[in-house]
Parts: structure tokens; C-alpha cells; sequence
């Protein structure tokens, strides 16, 4: 394994900061565009949300494995490039119809980079590196998060066509010019000879059969992602429903976002304390989180903010602690010529879940109410975990060694 130094690891900040930056301010952009600028319907809004998160769907395992196959460098650059594009064409799009196409062109210009970032970290960096560097990623990521809502508003008031998309769109060659600086001073690693047959689904399932670490973090993670995609969608209802402003959703967010940045600070500690706490433990605390969200709704005299954005703090600090010790545990455990695919094949069945949820989360919000969603999300998830943490308490000592004898056959 390579040894990065202190102005490689400076441009592999600089890339994961760009693409954090370009994927929290265009979904924003994206939203409030539509909404302000060309006064689209709700069915308009859906539309888009749809064409944004479905190329994610269709194609996320086949990019992901570009990264296993080619050089990373060369996949976030062409993703860096198809951004800047579509961010350009978003900002001078002419009528709806055009400003959903480039939404997804957008979206699908996402897809590629992310596990190419992921495979090129695992290139670079020693264990103990790639575990601090989850945790810094989680929180620059959760930062951007916060101030993202703030500057694509201020942007969108600033020019009838939201000049927030050249800002993007400038963040673009800002992160191209950090992979060129990148690139120049690495050598291609092994693992990213073109040569390198696909990667299949079987592979993968035989990956996760045979490392129970990353088993039980995979499980965790989906239940959470499905939890997300029951109650997400119902939060703003929930907390109208309640007598909360206008203003407490984006409390809600930033305080969820907030606890992510707190895993991110503890993630390095936590994780070496031992995985369980990072995988079923914070699991559980998600579950109890959200089952307390939902009981509240029963007791009004404590349906309080300040109450609220406790516990949607603790759920983001212990979603935030699944995430990292996902990505940490994939990188460490998988082989480097498979994990392209791996990762982006994970991510797809997260965002699969979130995107199908929400219909059984409004089924069942009309059949009972919005709080009995969030019960149900809260006792799945919490009862998953548990019996996730009773089943393989004997059996969770896994190393996570990224010189692990794991392999995909």
C-alpha cells in the first residue's frame, strides 16, 4: 500500500470537500428553483425527486464498478466534468421540461464518483488512516449540510436564474483541479488494471456471508435507511400536526446533522472500542430515538423543540456512527478490486429503500396516524438490532484488517 503524503491527503480532502459541497447545494438548488423560480406543482416536485434519485437505481452497481476496473482518478474527473455541465445547463435551462432533464443528468453524474473516492482512499491510506478519515469526511459532510440550505437561499434570492448553479458549478473545477493535482503525484495502484473481470452478485453476497462484521453493519444501515424512508417524508406533517413553526423542520435537520458531526469527532475511538457499538449499539439507540419521537406525539405538553432536537441529535449522531463504520469496515475487510462495486451496490439498496418507503410510510399513516409511522419505524429498527446484538455477541470478533484473508470468489 501506497504512503500519501501531507499534499496528496490536502487534495484528497479537497476532492471529497468539492463533491460534498456540489451534491449538498445542488439538491437544494435544485428544489428551491423549482419551487421559487418556476412555481412547479407538488407533482412537479415529485417528478424531480424521482429523476434525480432513479439513475442511482439503474445504474450505481455498473459506475461503482468502473472504479474497480479503471483508474479512480479518471472516473472523478469525467464525474467532476459531467457536473459542471449539468450545473451549468440547470442554471440556464429555459423551461421546466429542460431544468428536469439536466436534474437528471445531475443525478446521475453523482453516481460515479463517490465510489471512486472510496476505492481511491482505500489506495492511499493504512487502516488507521482510513479510519480517521471516515470520521473527517462524516464531518465535513455534515458541516456542508448545515450551511448548504443557508447559501442555496441567499443564492436563489439573488438572481431569477439561481445563481447558486455557478457557484456549483465553479466548485466543479475546483475539485477537477485537486484530482489533477492528485494524480500527478501518485502511481496507479494495482488494483485498477482495467483487465479486472465485473464483479457479480453473487460475489458479493458471498463477500458479506463470509464477513459478519460487515454483515451486521450492512443490516443495520438497511434497517435504519428504511426507518428513514417510513417517517422522513411525514416529519414537516408530524410537526405541523403538533404546533410547531415553519421554522422547526430546519431545526430538526440541522440538529440531526449536528449529531453527525459529533459521530465524526468520536467515530475513531468508538469504532477501535469495538464494532458493536458503532453497528447494533447505535442501531438501537437510532430505533429508541425515533420510538421516542413517536410517543411524544401522545404526551402534547412535551412535544417541545428543544425536546425534539435532543433526540433527532442522538438518532443523527447513531446514524452517523452506522454510516462511518460501514464505509470504514468495507474498506478494510473488502478486496480493493472488488470494493468499487461493493460500496456503490450498498448505496443503492439504501436509496432504494429510501425511495420505496415512503409509500408504505403513507399507507400506513392513513390507515393509523403520522406518530404510529414513527412507532413502527422506532420498534423495528430497535428490535433489529437487538437480536442482530444477542445472535453474534460470541461471534463478533472479526478483525477488520485491511490485510484480512477476505476475499470475493
Amino acid at each position: 500500500m501506497q504512503q500519501i503524503s501531507t499534499k496528496n491527503y490536502f487534495s484528497l480532502c479537497g476532492i471529497r470537500f468539492c463533491s460534498s459541497i456540489v451534491l449538498w447545494l445542488d439538491f437544494i438548488l435544485i428544489f428551491s428553483t423549482l419551487t421559487f423560480i418556476f412555481d412547479a406543482s407538488a407533482q412537479t416536485l415529485a417528478l424531480a425527486a424521482s429523476l434525480y434519485g432513479i439513475p442511482a437505481l439503474l445504474f450505481g452497481p455498473y459506475l461503482g464498478s468502473l472504479a474497480d476496473r479503471f483508474n479512480p482518478c479518471i472516473i472523478i474527473s469525467v464525474s467532476f466534468c459531467i457536473r459542471f455541465i449539468a450545473s451549468c445547463a440547470l442554471f440556464v435551462a429555459p423551461s421546466v421540461e429542460l431544468f428536469l432533464a439536466f436534474t437528471m443528468l445531475k443525478g446521475l453524474s453523482n453516481l460515479g464518483s463517490t465510489a471512486a473516492e472510496v476505492v481511491l482512499t482505500r489506495n492511499l491510506l493504512t487502516a488507521p488512516q482510513i479510519i480517521r478519515n471516515t470520521s473527517l469526511i462524516m464531518i465535513i459532510d455534515q458541516t456542508v449540510k448545515i450551511v448548504s440550505p443557508l447559501a442555496a437561499g441567499i443564492l436563489t434570492g439573488l438572481s431569477f436564474k439561481s445563481a447558486g448553479f455557478l457557484l456549483s458549478a465553479f466548485v466543479c473545477l475546483c475539485g477537477l483541479l485537486f484530482v489533477t493535482l492528485l494524480s500527478a503525484r501518485i502511481m496507479r495502484s494495482e488494483a485498477t488494471c482495467p483487465l479486472i473481470p465485473k464483479t457479480s452478485n453473487r460475489q458479493i453476497y458471498n463477500f458479506f456471508k463470509k464477513q459478519l462484521t460487515a454483515r451486521i453493519f450492512l443490516m443495520c444501515i438497511l434497517s435504519q435507511s428504511a426507518a428513514l424512508g417510513l417517517y422522513d417524508s411525514l416529519l414537516s406533517l408530524l410537526l405541523k400536526g403538533n404546533g410547531q413553526s415553519a421554522t422547526s423542520f430546519g431545526v430538526i435537520v440541522s440538529a440531526t446533522a449536528l449529531g453527525g458531526i459529533f459521530a465524526g469527532f468520536l467515530f475513531p475511538r468508538l469504532y477501535r472500542s469495538g464494532s458493536r457499538i458503532c453497528s447494533t449499539i447505535a442501531s438501537m439507540c437510532f430505533g429508541l430515538a425515533v420510538l421516542a419521537v413517536g410517543s411524544l406525539s401522545f404526551f402534547p405538553a412535551y412535544f417541545e423543540l428543544n425536546l425534539l432536537s435532543l433526540l433527532f441529535l442522538l438518532a443523527g449522531f447513531a446514524y452517523g456512527l452506522t454510516t462511518q463504520g460501514l464505509t470504514t469496515t468495507l474498506q478494510l475487510t473488502c478486496p480493493p478490486n472488488k470494493l468499487g462495486t461493493t460500496f456503490a451496490t450498498v448505496r443503492t439498496l439504501s436509496i432504494a429503500l429510501f425511495i420505496s418507503f415512503p409509500i408504505l410510510g403513507g399507507w400506513l399513516a392513513e390507515l393509523a396516524n403520522i406518530a404510529s409511522v414513527l412507532l413502527a419505524a422506532g420498534i423495528s429498527t430497535t428490535l433489529i438490532a437487538c437480536t442482530l446484538h444477542i445472535t453474534h455477541r460470541t461471534n463478533h470478533s472479526e478483525s477488520t484488517s485491511p490485510r484480512d484473508s477476505a476475499t470475493i470468489d
